[in-house]
C-alpha cells in the first residue's frame, strides 16, 4: 500500500503534462505580487505587527566594537585600552574591558524542494507550486523589512541565487524559483538533509533558513542534525501536502492512476493507508519539533488568508 501510494505521487507530474512549464508563470508571480500587496494593505496596523511577529527579530547581533555597551570582561592582552572600563576597574583593582553589540543586516535563506514527491496534487495546485507561493510571500515579506536573502531550489540538482536584497527581491526570487523542473533520466534526487549540511557552512550564525518541502525522504536519523544546526541557524518548515495524503477521497473503489499504471482501491486497502498515513506523517514532525524546528502545515488548497489565519 505504502509503495503504491509513493508512486503515485511521485508519477503524477506525467499527468498534469507540465513537467517544461514554470511552476508559476510570469502572469501568476505578477498575480500573486498583487495580492500580495493588497492583502498587506487591507491589514490594521495591529495586525500587520502581529504577523511580523512570526518572523521574529530581523536585526542580527554580533559582539564587536559598535555603538552599544554590552558586559565588561576582564582585559586579555590585545584589548584596546581606549575600551578599558576605568570606573570598574577603580572599584574593584583589576583591569576590564567593554564589550559592545552592533547589528548586522539579517540573512535569510528560502529553500524550496522541488524533487518528484513535491510535483503531486488531487486538488488545488501541485504541492511545488503551493510551495513557491509560500516563497514569494516569504520573499515580499523581506522585501518589505529589507532583509537579504538567498533562494535554492533542490530538484534533480541544486540551483542558487547569490545574496540579494532591494526593492526587485521579489521578483528575483520568484523567478529563480519558478523556473521549470522536469524530471531527468537516471538521475538521483539529492537528500534534503545532505544538502543543507553541504550549504550551510556558507550561511553566518543567526541565518533564518525557511524550508519548504513535504520531507519525504526525513529519516529519524536526521533528528541529531537539525537539532545542532537549529543551534547556530533558526529552522522553520512549511510542511506541504496534497489533501489526499492527509484523507483519502470518499469513493468506492478509489482509483489511483499515472500514465504507466492504475489501481482500484477498495474500502479495505484505503483503511490501511489512513491507519498508515497519519502516525506516519505525525512521526515526521514530531522529529522536526523535537529538533527546535518551527513546523507550519499548508494544503495545496490553502489560501493565503488561510495560511495566515492558521499561523497567526
Amino acid at each position: 500500500m505504502r509503495s503504491i501510494f509513493k508512486f503515485w505521487r511521485s508519477s503524477a507530474i506525467n499527468q498534469h503534462n507540465i513537467s517544461q512549464q514554470p511552476i508559476l508563470s510570469a502572469q501568476q508571480i505578477a498575480d500573486w505580487g498583487q495580492e500580495l500587496e493588497a492583502y498587506w494593505a487591507s491589514l490594521p496596523s495591529s495586525q500587520r505587527l502581529s504577523e511580523l511577529a512570526l518572523f521574529g527579530d530581523q536585526s542580527s547581533r554580533f559582539r564587536g566594537q559598535g555603538m552599544e555597551y554590552e558586559e565588561s570582561r576582564l582585559y586579555q592582552p590585545g584589548d584596546e585600552l581606549r575600551h578599558l572600563n576605568w570606573r570598574l576597574m577603580a572599584r574593584t583593582g583589576k583591569a576590564f574591558t567593554k564589550l559592545f553589540q552592533e547589528e548586522r543586516q539579517a540573512q535569510w535563506v528560502i529553500l524550496l524542494d522541488q524533487r518528484q514527491s513535491m510535483r503531486f496534487a488531487t486538488q488545488g495546485q501541485l504541492k511545488v507550486t503551493q510551495g513557491a507561493r509560500i516563497a514569494g510571500w516569504l520573499a515580499w515579506m523581506a522585501q518589505q523589512q529589507r532583509v537579504q536573502i538567498q533562494a535554492i531550489g533542490l530538484s534533480e540538482t541544486v540551483s542558487m541565487t547569490p545574496v540579494i536584497q532591494g526593492m526587485n527581491l521579489y521578483q528575483q526570487v520568484m523567478q529563480a524559483l519558478a523556473i521549470p523542473c522536469p524530471p531527468t533520466a537516471d538521475q538521483v534526487e539529492p537528500k534534503l538533509a545532505d544538502v543543507l549540511n553541504q550549504l550551510k557552512a556558507h550561511w553566518p550564525n543567526g541565518t533564518r533558513v525557511w524550508i519548504i518541502s513535504d520531507f519525504a525522504d526525513l529519516t529519524e536519523s536526521d533528528q541529531a542534525w537539525l537539532t545542532a544546526m537549529n543551534q547556530s541557524w533558526h529552522l522553520s518548515a512549511f510542511w506541504i501536502e496534497d489533501p489526499a495524503e492527509v484523507q483519502l477521497p470518499a469513493k468506492q473503489p478509489l482509483k489511483l492512476q499515472t500514465h504507466h499504471q492504475a489501481w482500484l482501491l477498495d474500502n479495505q486497502q484505503q483503511s490501511q493507508y489512513q491507519a498508515w498515513a497519519k502516525p506516519q506523517r505525525d512521526k515526521h514532525q514530531a522529529w522536526l519539533k523535537q529538533a527546535g524546528v518551527d513546523v507550519h502545515n499548508v494544503q495545496t488548497t490553502d489560501s493565503l488568508q488561510r495560511i495566515l489565519a492558521a499561523e497567526l
